[in-house]
């Protein structure tokens, strides 16, 4: 019987030490990407995606599964949105793009982190740096990482008019998290 109440009082203490926060849907919630074009003269880069999920708290360690919505993404070019949506992305069929992160210290400050990145059903690791600023009781959340497009397939290097996106696409994120 004892060893009952024992359990019954570390999953209370447990729960009781879990929070869940959300992102902020708003203007303050923005994830962009840069690529380099060849030849190198051109940048593309693409605003306009907002972080949705949730990050799980527990003991000071978070865990999360944070989501952007690829078909949200623009580059200042219609036509080029669209082959990059339709053709390599397939945004119809594989519309999200998900950051899974664990073991990472939910305090102030600057850390790495490792985790996988899911597009088109593919998901592959990534490393990049997070900056947690508390105000209050909000997360200011600054991360971003560079991503390979050879890693995924499934996307294919995009390619248009004779100018071709370099390998390497930086993505940046900046983000409120409310406890919900």
């Amino acid at each position: 019987m004892n060893w009952l109440v024992i359990l019954v009082m570390i999953l209370v203490c447990d729960m009781a030490n879990a929070s869940t926060w959300i992102p902020r849907i708003g203007s303050t919630n923005k994830v962009t990407w840069a690529a380099q074009g060849y030849p190198g003269f051109l940048r593309i880069n693409g605003e306009g995606g907002q972080v949705s999920g949730e990050a799980k708290v527990n003991y000071g360690t978070m865990r999360a599964r944070f989501r952007v919505d690829l078909s949200k993404f623009k580059t200042g070019l219609s036509l080029r949105d669209r082959h990059m949506q339709d053709k390599y992305l397939q945004t119809g069929k594989f519309k999200w793009a998900i950051l899974e992160i664990k073991g990472l210290s939910y305090q102030d400050g600057s850390q790495k982190f490792k985790g996988t990145l899911e597009i088109k059903n593919q998901t592959r690791p990534v490393e990049g740096e997070i900056r947690i600023t508390s105000k209050g009781k909000l997360k200011h959340v600054e991360a971003s990482f560079v991503m390979l497009i050879q890693d995924f397939s499934r996307i294919g290097v995009p390619s248009y008019a004779g100018v071709t996106m370099a390998e390497k696409v930086r993505v940046d994120a900046k983000f409120i998290l409310v406890e919900k």
